[in-house]
């Protein structure tokens, strides 16, 4: 499952719909739909406001361009 779809499932009841996440996120109700069913990726540029957001790590968001934190990093 999208790490985006389990946090938005994570939210208060009347916080999850597709509806109030997309005006959370700033983008329409498909377009998070899009994201979560793999459909589209979040583009680069926007990665820093959904992190703050959601709080999910951007490296979590677009694994595939985002390398996580190490611990051993010097």
């Amino acid at each position: 499952m999208h790490p985006l779809k389990q946090w938005r499932q994570s939210l208060p009841e009347g916080q999850r719909s597709l509806q109030a996440v997309a005006e959370l996120l700033g983008v329409t109700e498909p377009q998070v739909s899009r994201y979560e069913n793999g459909k589209r990726r979040i583009p680069p540029e926007k990665l820093e406001r959904y992190e703050k957001i959601t709080g999910i790590p951007r490296y979590v968001l677009r694994p595939d361009i985002f390398l996580p934190a190490s611990d051993d990093a010097r």
